[in-house]
């Protein structure tokens, strides 16, 4: 089950279901439908802001830890670096040449968090 929701940190927040007698289990990937495949999106829409995003990703970090799958800080920071969108990617490549990939989720979250608040200061 860790792997279905580690799997979930590259695919998206919702797992596709099925009902097999009693309980519901996930669909294998070759089951899914046109519908599942756009309910797995984990990447930021272009509409998200960083807080939206952020607490996405969190809630899938916290149900890994859940399943006592802990990954570590360094794979979880690279992955949300990955799922932000093209307009991000100089930011993304500045973190990476920074060899900020040591921060933590929080500390990631937090230096986000603060480039867009900039970005919309510079707009308004």
């Amino acid at each position: 089950m860790a792997f279905v929701v580690w799997d979930t940190i590259i695919d998206g927040l919702s797992i596709p279901l099925k009902q097999e007698g009693e309980p519901l289990v996930p669909k294998s990937k070759k089951e899914w439908n046109k519908k599942d495949m756009r309910s797995v999106q984990l990447n930021m829409k272009p509409k998200d802001d960083i807080k939206t995003f952020s607490n996405r990703f969190t809630i899938i970090i916290n149900g890994l830890k859940s399943y006592d799958k802990i990954y570590p800080n360094e794979d979880v920071v690279r992955k949300m670096l990955r799922k932000l969108p093209k307009s991000w990617e100089a930011k993304v490549t500045s973190i990476k040449e920074a060899k900020k990939e040591t921060l933590t989720l929080d500390e990631l979250i937090d230096f986000l968090l603060t480039h867009e608040m900039r970005l919309n200061e510079g707009i308004e």
